[in-house]
């Protein structure tokens, strides 16, 4: 958070949209610890989607995946997702995860 910033921070915060400045205040504190105020661990799970993927959740802090979207398998094809493209899916989910949970 700046509080005094100068001409040039000004004109560098109006030209990025409000989502993308949001997101790079969040993603400065993702490596602090997620501990309430009285000192209750919480842990961050992401959302999982095929067309983002694991990346995004661990390059935003998150420590496992908490819902695998499905649907996404079968979103906009003309056929269904067969056994072996949904197995695919998993196990990439698995290898990019290593030991974390999801």
């Amino acid at each position: 958070m700046l509080i005094s910033p100068d001409p040039e921070e000004v004109q560098s915060s109006r030209r990025r949209a409000p989502g993308e400045v949001r997101e790079a205040s969040l993603l400065e504190e993702r490596d602090l610890p997620a501990v309430t105020l009285d000192g209750r661990r919480v842990g961050l799970w992401g959302k999982h989607r095929v067309s983002r993927g694991s990346p995004s959740v661990l390059a935003h802090g998150g420590e496992g995946v908490c819902l695998y979207r499905t649907e996404f398998l079968y979103l906009n094809r003309e056929e269904l997702s067969d056994r072996r493209r949904a197995f695919k899916a998993y196990a990439t989910i698995l290898r990019e995860m290593g030991d974390r949970p999801w």
